[in-house]
């Protein structure tokens, strides 16, 4: 969704990082326009040297195809981690030296993904304090965002995690906002969140809050039931039947929920949705 989200929206955004993901469904679909929009906009990307579900060949195929839009220079990648489908984030529990080949989120050797994503979009950044922020953790009701559906009818769980500082909560059109789309069953209530006891970590321990802590970032952690609906078989899966050009376009109902988010955060007109996130 993070794909689709940067070649619809790309006069809104300052740039992409993604993790163990394709880009050549998306890339043909991207407009003349949105491509004079996209270029010069950082994009970083990750992959496991050992992941079997998204292969390093495909991702690097995809960030061809992105530096053709981007341009080439403002490509950053790392392939190099022995990691299969993961998240790596240094907050997440003790360091390993070896990274597991199995689980989707972990602590590989002090790894910080999410760190080298915010410093390729945005070079200077605050080195932040390598602990957790345990306040300024809340959840927002999606339901506001749905339109006339319920966050169910399109996929969505209830409600979306949020980290903001006191100094955004005071003022949030003066802070960035950071918007990071789960993988697949790592949601709040998913698979992945059951086998491995996820729980809410890779909202509270992901690698995003100290950062936003430290720079004025406001970060959006958007919550899907199981895999966002960027192709028809996903949507399928859940009985919900979406063409391709549903999915992939600006009206997705997924990725215009995660707008009404995004703008209600920026005004300051999400704060009264807001609900403390125990720590």
């Amino acid at each position: 969704m993070a794909l689709i989200h940067f070649a619809r929206y790309p006069s809104q955004l300052d740039g992409l990082g993604y993790d163990a993901c394709g880009a050549t469904w998306i890339t043909p679909s991207i407009t003349p326009a949105e491509k004079a929009d996209l270029h010069g906009k950082p994009v970083f990307a990750f992959v496991g040297e050992y992941d079997m579900t998204v292969k390093p060949a495909s991702v690097a195929a995809g960030v061809k195809e992105l530096g053709r839009i981007v341009g080439s220079d403002k490509i950053a990648t790392d392939y190099s981690k022995p990691a299969g489908h993961t998240w790596l984030s240094r907050l997440y529990g003790s360091p390993k030296k070896q990274c597991s080949k199995s689980s989707p989120l972990q602590n590989c050797d002090n790894y910080d993904l999410a760190g080298n994503i915010l410093k390729h979009v945005y070079p200077g950044l605050k080195t932040p304090l390598w602990s957790a922020p345990n306040e300024g953790l809340y959840w927002l009701s999606q339901s506001a965002y749905t339109g006339e559906q319920t966050p169910k009818q399109i996929g969505a769980h209830s409600h979306a995690g949020v980290y903001m500082s006191d100094k955004c909560r005071k003022k949030p059109s003066a802070c960035k906002i950071h918007v990071h789309y789960h993988g697949c069953h790592m949601g709040v209530g998913n698979k992945y969140e059951l086998k491995y006891r996820l729980g809410s970590s890779v909202i509270k321990r992901g690698g995003f809050n100290n950062w936003a802590l430290a720079n004025d970032v406001i970060v959006l952690y958007p919550q899907v039931l199981e895999c966002w609906f960027f192709l028809p078989h996903n949507a399928a899966k859940h009985n919900i039947f979406w063409s391709r050009q549903k999915c992939i376009g600006a009206s997705n109902p997924q990725l215009v929920m995660v707008q009404g988010m995004i703008n209600d955060l920026q005004t300051g007109d999400a704060l009264d949705r807001l609900s403390v996130m125990r720590a």
